[in-house]
């Protein structure tokens, strides 16, 4: 299953966090940060797959369960989200 971080990443190799921040209206390093700490907000997860022509839903989901704490709700949203992937690619895109 991806990690938001793999969306960071993706947007990384289009483009400069200085270029993502401007976009985004974020800070130029916040993206630079969210790799670092491998956890990405659920609003900057959409707001970059909205731009990437991603599933912005899809992401938001992965950043939201990705910041929960451990537990099992956490991991029940996770594996949910897992067998769900096929079914977001291409639904709502921006």
């Amino acid at each position: 299953m991806p990690k938001a971080v793999d969306l960071v990443n993706k947007a990384l190799d289009i483009a400069s966090g200085a270029e993502w921040g401007r976009r985004l209206g974020i800070s130029r390093t916040a993206l630079h940060a969210a790799r670092n700490r491998g956890q990405v907000s659920p609003a900057i997860a959409f707001c970059l797959a909205e731009e990437l022509g991603e599933n912005a839903l899809y992401w938001q989901a992965i950043a939201t369960a990705e910041g929960e704490k451990d537990s099992a709700a956490k991991a029940r949203m996770l594996a949910r989200l897992a067998k769900m992937e096929h079914t977001f690619v291409g639904v709502v895109k921006s």
